[in-house]
């Protein structure tokens, strides 16, 4: 059968295989219906993940031009800044705690972090150094010292 047949039998209102019946308003309307809220989900998932990504592509930019601008500045390295480390622990102990002056042959590096302070403006960017001391007693010093300047902090102490 061709298609002029098949029109023809359409018109005379006989059933025809393979060509579609009417739709009744009901149907319509939800089909509309469900098309409207697959488009808008859609259209929502699109806009947050080209949200997000415009983000992390920001996020990711600034940081990257801070670890940049924090590398070329670093003045002074990690042996440095373990041994400024010790001198300002063992300090801290025989001025604050002196009665763990007898722990100070014990006083050990435990851990050394390179931490990125962003600055702004974002050439003003360091890394600094923090370092974790331990005594055989358990007094645990962190000291922060930045690769830029050499200053050297006491961070936290804990007994």
């Amino acid at each position: 059968m061709n298609i002029d047949e098949m029109l023809d039998k359409h018109d005379s209102g006989q059933a025809v295989e393979g060509i579609v019946s009417d739709a009744d308003e009901l149907d319509i309307k939800k089909i509309k219906k469900a098309f409207k809220w697959k488009t808008a989900i859609i259209a929502l998932v699109t806009t947050t993940v080209f949200v997000l990504v415009s983000v992390g592509a920001i996020l990711g930019g600034v940081l990257g031009s801070a670890a940049a601008y924090a590398k070329k500045a670093i003045r002074f390295d990690r042996d440095y800044a373990i041994a400024q480390a010790e001198i300002a622990a063992i300090d801290e102990i025989t001025r604050e705690y002196p009665g763990f002056i007898q722990d100070l042959d014990t006083l050990e590096v435990t851990e050394i972090h390179n931490d990125l302070d962003v600055r702004t403006p974002i050439s003003n960017s360091k890394y600094y150094y923090r370092v974790e001391f331990e005594t055989s007693t358990g007094l645990e010093i962190e000291v922060h010292v930045d690769s830029k300047t050499g200053t050297v902090e006491i961070d936290d102490v804990d007994i």
